[in-house]
């Protein structure tokens, strides 16, 4: 076996249907430095047997298998066996395009980034989307993130901001790594800003490219497009693992913070009228979680810019009104 460049972690969590697709499209390309870590998480499918047979095939590829924990706990377990210079994560439903290593080593090996940011493609029924990073392409030295990137790491006055994907990354393994094992396992929405934000205040160099490299899966059962209300605690393990990263940085990133936290919480709070409960007893919850600290002190800073849609939202968090979220999530 070759000497290990990237470790790529792929979390598995019933994933039977899409899991050949995404692990072929990693073992059938023509470059061989390289790792496969598939964490079982608990799968209830046949998922399990599919990762072992994969394993018996090919000695690139390793196995863990772990009770279900979630998309952090699965990273943190996956990172913990990597051996790679660099880590790439991959869901278990996308998949990879067939010069994903090549490319990434040829960029790597001449400019030797912390991180590099790529293209992606989202895939559903209706045909395909290329997503570019909005900043140019090239080389950012430590000045050049500083000056460039940071203005809108997190969510800028015009809610603008860098793709938190860890997916369309490959990050230094020692960066990922101490960053990755710092997050709260009950983190399941924001998973990946909680890692790649502190990961991108590490970095002393960025690469970004246009190439895509990466395909995202979306279809109708995806949890990221299905309605379902999303957990309070995930939202406060995320928000304060977010104010911890953000101390001691540029106080324009404790400012986005609070728009990236205001925009969260409305988020979570127009989910809460899909858990069935009645209007009244979702609107009492929305209100007392409104009260907490952490949220409160964000939404009272928080402050959007010639964004009609975000000021709106501003006002009505501000204002403590919960009727229109209820609207908005009848029309979303």
């Amino acid at each position: 076996m070759m000497n290990t460049f990237f470790s790529v972690i792929v979390p598995v969590y019933n994933k039977s249907c899409y899991l050949s697709a995404c692990v072929d499209s990693i073992l059938n390309q023509p470059y061989d430095s390289f790792e496969l870590i598939l964490v079982d998480d608990g799968s209830t499918d046949e998922s399990p047997d599919m990762c072992d047979q994969y394993a018996r095939n090919d000695e690139r590829v390793k196995v863990i298998h772990k009770p279900n924990g979630g998309l952090v706990s699965a990273r943190i377990a996956g990172s913990e066996r990597a051996l790679g210079e660099y880590i790439c994560c991959v869901d278990g439903d996308d998949w990879v395009d067939p010069t994903y290593f090549a490319r990434m080593n040829a960029v790597i090996q001449e400019s030797h980034p912390d991180i590099l940011y790529f293209g992606y493609i989202t895939v559903n029924q209706d045909g395909q989307t290329v997503f570019k990073e909005k900043k140019a392409e090239g080389y950012y030295c430590k000045e050049d993130i500083i000056k460039q990137i940071y203005p809108d790491l997190l969510q800028n006055p015009q809610a603008r901001f860098m793709s938190p994907s860890l997916c369309n990354k490959a990050i230094r393994a020692d960066i990922y790594k101490a960053q990755q094992r710092r997050i709260d396992p009950r983190t399941t929405i924001g998973e990946d800003a909680a890692c790649s934000l502190p990961c991108v205040l590490e970095a002393s160099s960025i690469q970004i490219i246009y190439d895509s490299l990466y395909y995202y899966r979306r279809n109708d059962i995806s949890m990221t497009i299905k309605k379902h209300s999303y957990r309070w605690e995930s939202l406060e393990a995320l928000a304060m693992h977010l104010r911890k990263v953000c101390v001691g940085q540029f106080e324009e990133l404790s400012q986005q913070c609070d728009r990236y936290i205001e925009h969260a919480f409305f988020n979570f709070a127009v989910s809460q009228f899909y858990n069935g409960k009645s209007y009244h007893q979702n609107s009492t919850s929305i209100r007392d979680e409104m009260q907490k600290p952490i949220y409160h002190e964000a939404i009272r800073r928080a402050r959007f810019h010639n964004r009609k849609e975000f000021a709106l939202i501003d006002f009505c968090l501000k204002h403590k009104l919960v009727f229109p979220l209820w609207v908005f999530s009848r029309i979303k």
